[in-house]
């Protein structure tokens, strides 16, 4: 077993979620002080005293603090600025205007208090690099034969099951919208079909993490300690994911992050001998040739996704793609696109061989950061065919694929719709050995 030491610098905040965690809600756990730009952390033992103190009972209190806490504090409870400033534990800074159109904060990830990346984050990170780095490779160690035979299984899959494609999607989009549209002989039918896909992807697509990692997977490496930055790294982020299929802003929320600059370190441990040959640098000195494996995949997961959105912008431009861009479609996407070029000609372009760069996003696929990256640089056409099929199986969407983080700056909130404009990039890490 060998052990290595490398440092960690946030290029951009990074929410990394506790996943089991309830999310602080506006309506008892913090304040929004909109003219510090702040959020204001009540100390809930405190709040709990003067609430009693005032004779306010919770059900009273849930109800009454909906509309503003702050307000109700003061009207119901009788409590002056000053009182309120007294039960405030902390107070982290805040992103942007309007954030209280959102009623809740997911927690960050935290150890004794204070923010941190987790080690699994960063375990997977290196992990998906590593299987990315044997794909790509045309060495004789390499995997390059094996992603050949994957695109020539996609094919045969895609054969075998294009006959009930539009029988499935339909289905599907019908249960998605409301499962009672559908009765127990269509349900029936559709979990029949998504069977028989399934079984047609085992049986073409035999390319495992097994063939390169052998038996043990790949938890012989490993990150063994998750770096921590002094409290003064906290912040709050509105972060959406920006799906580059579409330049729709989803899932837009308001999380605890740490924040840009922040360093620390980690170990990473390699565990034993590692077997494979296309592995024998891992077990040596962890020098420039695996941060150049790293460097590489962050690298290409950029180009994949400046590819990506270029192509959409110019089918849009000359009305040769699926649908039309709106104006803030097209918006978030050349934002994107700018954020990423300043990555590259400010970070990527300028590191030493000792630098290497992680993207880290809160639901990150690791099939979409191996094998469909790998499979989209091999053979778009493939790539196109087997994102149809994989997004077809029951809770299986190539996530990162299509969708990355991004800081945005909140609008005005339509009913369940939340405007938004993107403003930087999120999930970056440069690390140095």
């Amino acid at each position: 077993m060998s052990t290595h030491t490398f440092s960690v610098e946030t290029l951009t905040p990074i929410a990394t979620n506790q996943p089991e965690a309830p999310s602080f809600q506006g309506n008892r756990h913090y304040l929004y002080d909109s003219d510090n730009h702040e959020i204001c952390f009540l100390n809930q033992d405190l709040l709990q005293s003067r609430l009693d103190a005032a004779g306010v009972d919770a059900a009273f209190f849930r109800e009454g603090a909906k509309g503003s806490l702050r307000a109700f504090l003061k009207e119901r409870v009788h409590l002056t600025d000053l009182d309120i400033e007294e039960i405030v534990q902390h107070r982290r800074p805040a992103n942007g205007y309007r954030l209280n159109t959102i009623d809740h904060i997911q927690p960050g990830a935290e150890i004794e208090g204070a923010p941190a990346l987790l080690a699994s984050q960063l375990t997977e990170a290196i992990q998906a690099a590593t299987l990315y780095d044997w794909l790509k490779s045309e060495k004789e160690t390499g995997g390059k034969e094996q992603l050949e035979k994957w695109v020539q299984g996609i094919e045969s899959c895609y054969e075998a099951c294009k006959g009930f494609f539009q029988e499935l999607k339909v289905l599907q989009d019908t249960y998605r919208r409301n499962p009672r549209r559908l009765g127990k002989h269509s349900v029936d039918r559709m979990h029949n079909l998504q069977h028989q896909l399934q079984e047609q992807l085992e049986s073409n697509l035999q390319l495992t993490d097994s063939v390169l990692f052998g038996e043990k997977g790949a938890e012989q490496i490993q990150v063994t300690t998750s770096p921590t930055f002094d409290n003064s790294n906290w912040e709050i982020q509105a972060i959406g994911k920006i799906n580059i299929d579409s330049g729709d802003l989803e899932d837009i929320g308001l999380h605890e992050a740490v924040a840009k600059g922040a360093s620390a370190k980690f170990e990473l441990k390699v565990d034993g001998k590692l077997k494979h040959p296309h592995l024998a640098k891992w077990n040596e000195e962890l020098g420039e040739e695996v941060l150049a494996i790293l460097y590489n995949h962050a690298y290409d997961l950029i180009e994949f996704e400046r590819e990506f959105i270029d192509e959409l912008i110019q089918e849009n431009k000359y009305g040769e793609g699926d649908f039309s861009l709106r104006r803030n479609q097209q918006e978030n996407l050349e934002n994107l696109r700018n954020h990423y070029d300043n990555l590259l000609e400010e970070e990527l372009e300028e590191a030493g061989e000792d630098t290497a760069f992680l993207r880290l996003n809160r639901d990150g696929s690791y099939m979409a950061r191996t094998y469909a990256l790998a499979l989209f640089q091999q053979d778009e056409e493939a790539y196109n065919r087997f994102q149809i099929l994989y997004n077809m199986l029951p809770g299986q969407e190539l996530v990162t694929a299509t969708h990355t983080d991004a800081i945005v700056k909140l609008g005005q909130k339509r009913g369940r719709r939340q405007d938004a404009n993107i403003l930087s990039l999120s999930g970056w890490v440069k690390i140095r050995g």
